[in-house]
């Protein structure tokens, strides 16, 4: 069984898993000793909600994925799960009175059962756009984010209607060989290389009414929601964190903007992280070099594009801020990264090849 975590650790529950065995079973692979190696049993998934680790779950998802040899494991996994996933949130937006109101909801509370998980809602120009990210970068984020963008594709599905299907999904994935698996999960065009991980499609989907809903039910697990929220440590750190990704990726990004998000003045906003012991300054800096770090090891996109995402002058002024970050350029440090998933995918041909070799 895995061990219930201390207060500030990043977690996600464990039944976020519960169709790995499933899947790996029916690749040929016993679930059951690979689960074993992370200290994870059958009595582990009677409790769905029982904690695991961010950073386990992530090392889980790309170790499937090498076992496998499936290269799109978590969006298998993504694409087979379920809204009771979410606990009683499911019971919110099933019952809520149109699709608006459930999407609201998902977005608002889904944090309070998956902590890392932040959904960021957005609407321009007729869209509605749902940001998928998590609070911090781990090894194997791609394949977590990947399950997520799936999974919320499928919840808008079973919110919306069986047969809705977005306009577009963002992927911030290199583009893989064989991308079929990403077209008919998502049956829409399906963009790589991408700044973020994003669902896009018309806002007027959202004002598609809900009927056979319980509003009793609904303001009875709204009530109780929100005072679980209201139990929860805020963590403006990490608001502000998130804040920051959003709008540096969608335009301008400063803190008079970000301190209007959380309905505060800018002086307020920058008190309050002072005594917390970090700046605005340092959260834009930190939140760069995470957004910079990630699209150089996971996509193709050019340097010009990197730094015009994330809103440097030109990419020079990107590659003097990666030798600050991290004492090499931009190029040197992508040629790295390549250089070492090389060795590690040779490594596991070697091992797979030679069955007796340990």
């Amino acid at each position: 069984m895995p061990k219930r975590q201390g207060i500030g650790t990043p977690t996600l529950p464990v039944g976020a898993l519960a169709d790995l065995p499933r899947l790996m079973s029916a690749m040929g692979h016993d679930p059951w000793p690979f689960l074993a190696g992370f200290r994870i049993d059958r009595d582990a998934f009677a409790e769905r909600g029982t904690p695991l680790p961010l950073t386990l779950y992530g090392r889980i998802l790309e170790a499937a994925s090498r076992t496998t040899g499936c290269a799109h494991f978590g969006l298998l996994l993504g694409e087979a799960a379920a809204l009771e996933n979410v606990g009683e949130l499911r019971f919110l937006a099933l019952n809520a009175s149109t699709a608006r109101q459930a999407v609201d909801h998902l977005a608002r509370f889904a944090r309070l059962m998956h902590q890392p998980l932040r959904l960021k809602i957005g609407h321009e120009q007729g869209y509605t756009s749902i940001a998928i990210a998590l609070v911090e970068d781990v090894p194997g984020a791609d394949h977590i984010l990947v399950c997520y963008t799936a999974s919320s594709v499928k919840a808008l599905r079973t919110i919306i209607g069986a047969r809705w299907n977005p306009s577009i999904v963002h992927l911030a994935l290199r583009r893989p060989k064989v991308i079929e698996p990403y077209r008919h999960c998502f049956r829409s065009t399906v963009l790589f290389d991408q700044p973020a991980y994003a669902i896009l499609f018309p806002e007027a989907n959202l004002d598609t009414p809900r009927a056979g809903g319980d509003p009793r039910l609904s303001e009875f697990i709204f009530q109780r929601l929100c005072a679980l929220e209201a139990q929860t440590p805020p963590d403006l750190v990490g608001q502000v964190r998130h804040a920051i990704e959003t709008q540096l990726l969608r335009g301008e990004c400063d803190a008079v903007h970000t301190a209007g998000i959380f309905s505060i003045h800018r002086k307020t906003l920058h008190g309050y992280l002072r005594e917390l012991g970090t700046s605005f300054e340092a959260l834009r800096d930190e939140t760069r070099e995470a957004l910079a770090v990630r699209m150089l090891e996971h996509t193709d996109l050019p340097l010009a594009e990197i730094s015009a995402a994330l809103r440097f002058s030109s990419q020079a002024v990107l590659t003097r801020a990666f030798r600050r970050w991290h004492g090499q350029s931009p190029s040197e440090w992508r040629k790295g990264v390549a250089g070492r998933l090389g060795l590690t995918r040779a490594a596991s041909r070697y091992k797979a090849e030679t069955p007796g070799r340990r």
